[in-house]
């Protein structure tokens, strides 16, 4: 398709100018469009967090961490609640369905630890505040982040 500045309601300073006749929604024809639509999907606020309460936080290397036994555990005890049956085979040794629940839960705990990545993003207009000190004496500082900043960091 080919469109001229005209019927894109293109000016002379590259602006886009809505027209009152112009259907709800996005044309994909037409590039300013959905260039806009892209805009103000980016626009849309998040839903917010809740924040970690303190106690949770400071508390949380207390906690044991993945593992792929207890999970393992954890879901051949919920299947045995729904009447499935389980249990060693005749020889005593492990069934192949608790085989594979094993082998699912150490493959799905060995991929987080390996290769999890937890990635930051911190807004611009951020308070911050700092504390220090020099020759001079005590140092404060008050401010805000000028930019967006992000970080990365790994499971360890």
């Amino acid at each position: 398709m080919t469109y001229t500045p005209s019927e894109l309601g293109i000016r002379t300073d590259n602006t886009y100018r809505p027209r009152d006749s112009e259907p709800e929604g996005i044309n994909f024809g037409v590039a300013l469009s959905v260039l806009e639509a892209l805009l103000n999907l980016a626009n849309l606020d998040s839903i917010p967090t809740p924040p970690i309460p303190p106690p949770a936080a400071l508390l949380g290397e207390q906690r044991g961490g993945l593992s792929a036994r207890r999970l393992a555990g954890n879901i051949i005890g919920r299947i045995e609640e729904t009447g499935a049956k389980l249990g060693p085979r005749p020889d005593g040794s492990m069934s192949v369905r608790e085989q594979m629940i094993r082998i699912t839960a150490e493959e799905t705990v060995g991929e987080i630890t390996r290769n999890l990545r937890t990635t930051v993003g911190i807004p611009p207009g951020c308070s911050l505040t700092a504390t220090g000190a020099n020759g001079g004496g005590p140092v404060q500082v008050f401010g805000a982040t000028l930019a967006p900043h992000f970080g990365s960091s790994i499971s360890v």
